[in-house]
């Protein structure tokens, strides 16, 4: 059993959700200045930053690395196009805009939380890091890691990382392993409040709401426990085996449950209003 698959679903149906609950509130292009730079291209939503790049690249994002940042439709989890990001070793990527961190509006039920999908091409064991501070300081920081291929959701709350948030902080700076390589972002959320439910651990993340292994919905919200337990209890079991859930004796039940949930794999997520 691939615990990436249902913590991903799981993720998938979290973020869509997240986007219909604001599809009805009005959104704005963020176009106030700091250096010129702030929070241009993104959308301010009532649940924050937002960043889809249905539109280019947005200028409040810049790149260290030799290539400069594309936008792309070969990969995507939201409209049509995601961010391309083809980095150098240590490179970094940079988001100019206020965080939007609030540490009175923190609590234990909705904590304001990191989200966003990344798409790997190769795995590997190294990470991505990810920095959130002001200009030369960072506050807090978490690594993510890199070994898988395909599609994969971060969700991070602010109290999940390593130091202290802070309300001032205006920069994110994601920053490149030691190798080189290319990865897709899309529907970067930088500071959303969450159910406190929804981040959970998996092998990437590990260090998520580790608190979920004694909720009364630890069924579904401690999966990366149970697989270690498994783990540990069944070693003969290949738990790196390829999931298809289109073929083999449970493509029937993984259908059914598609069919009650209305899924329609070749739909995309839009941002347009009906």
């Amino acid at each position: 059993m691939n615990i990436n698959y249902f913590s991903n679903n799981k993720k998938r149906l979290l973020t869509i959700s997240i986007i219909l609950a604001l599809s009805g509130c009005n959104s704005d292009n963020i176009n106030t200045t700091h250096h010129n730079l702030n929070g241009k291209g993104a959308q301010l939503e009532p649940g924050g930053y937002m960043y889809f790049f249905e539109n280019g690249v947005p200028d409040a994002i810049t790149t260290t690395a030799e290539q400069a940042l594309t936008t792309s439709a070969l990969h995507f989890k939201d409209g049509t196009h995601s961010l391309k990001w083809q980095y150098d070793p240590k490179s970094s990527i940079i988001f100019h805009q206020n965080i939007g961190y609030s540490p009175e509006k923190e609590n234990d039920i909705n904590p304001q939380t990191f989200m966003a999908w990344v798409y790997n091409e190769i795995p590997s064991n190294k990470k991505l890091t990810f920095e959130l501070g002001n200009k030369n300081n960072t506050k807090i920081y978490f690594k993510y890691g890199l070994n898988f291929s395909g599609w994969r959701g971060i969700a991070v709350p602010f109290r999940d990382m390593e130091g202290t948030a802070t309300a001032n902080m205006d920069r994110l700076r994601i920053i490149a392993p030691d190798h080189q390589g290319t990865i897709y972002l899309d529907q970067i959320m930088v500071s959303v409040p969450v159910d406190n439910r929804w981040p959970t651990a998996d092998t990437q993340q590990p260090y998520v709401n580790p608190g979920v292994v004694d909720m009364a919905s630890k069924n579904w919200t401690a999966l990366l426990m149970y697989q270690q337990m498994l783990e540990q209890h069944q070693p003969e079991f290949n738990y790196h085996a390829q999931f298809n859930d289109a073929t083999g004796d449970t493509a029937n039940l993984y259908q059914q449950f598609d069919h009650h949930l209305n899924v329609n794999i070749n739909a995309s997520i839009s941002q347009k209003k009906n």
